[in-house]
């Protein structure tokens, strides 16, 4: 979407890199839409679509990594919901620790 500086504006989804020693290489997570068209069923106008995956998936487990790495116990659902307070809505969309790290 346009904004007033010719840009593009704030959007619902982007890219992201996790590195480092613990994590799993090698892959590209997420589902790239099937059909980036004007009829399709993600497109929301005005050259907006929607997202396949959460702006939260990714999150779940970076935050446990991050526990585990300061010795805290598992996080429990309640934890998940403090640090994301949609987790309820997204909890099916939610990559897991063995996705992300080895």
């Amino acid at each position: 979407t346009p904004n007033n500086n010719e840009g593009t504006d704030h959007a619902w989804a982007g890219n992201y890199a996790v590195m480092g020693g613990s994590v799993k290489g090698g892959q590209a997570l997420g589902k790239y839409p099937d059909d980036l068209t004007a009829s399709s069923y993600l497109n929301v106008g005005r050259g907006r679509f929607m997202p396949t995956t959460p702006w939260e998936g990714i999150w779940k487990p970076v935050a446990e990594w991050m526990a585990q790495g300061d010795g805290l116990d598992p996080l429990t659902e309640s934890d998940l919901r403090k640090i994301m307070p949609k987790y309820d809505i997204f909890k099916s969309s939610l990559y897991s620790w063995e996705d992300l790290f080895k």
